[in-house]
């Protein structure tokens, strides 16, 4: 399980995805949970253990703790185009005014797809721990 804080936790189980990096490695691994061994778990032909994990990419699991972080590109992507079209409907011909917002709008979801950052460090009340109580 990962334990971002006391209410936030997810669960991984055998057969889910899970991506990563190592210490000292730029490596992004994403491998299939095999199973649990001990105090590791089992991907493919490795046997890791979660204290050599920094960081944990971002998946379904943990996507759902940032309400608006991951959401940034495409809510500024849907106001371009609800922007301009709504622009051509009123005024029945495209305007330089409306291509100049929905154009910002556009640079601006390009901008949060590249800088909201999917990784998720590994580090003080951030854990990767291997348990038995898991549901």
């Amino acid at each position: 399980m990962f334990q971002k804080n006391r209410g936030r936790t997810a669960f991984y189980k055998k057969g889910d995805p899970i991506s990563f990096r190592l210490h000292n490695d730029k490596t992004t691994y994403t491998f299939q949970i095999l199973g649990f061994e001990d105090s590791v778990f089992v991907v493919s032909n490795y046997k890791i253990n979660p204290k050599e994990i920094s960081h944990l990419y971002v998946d379904e699991k943990t996507k759902i703790w940032y309400v608006f972080k991951y959401k940034y590109e495409k809510i500024f992507f849907l106001a371009s185009i609800g922007y301009f079209l709504a622009s051509v409907i009123n005024e029945k011909t495209v305007t330089k005014e409306a291509a100049t917002i929905s154009g910002s709008l556009g640079g601006a979801a390009i901008l949060a797809r590249l800088l909201v950052n999917n990784k998720i460090r590994i580090k003080g009340k951030r854990r990767l721990v291997i348990s038995d109580n898991c549901p």
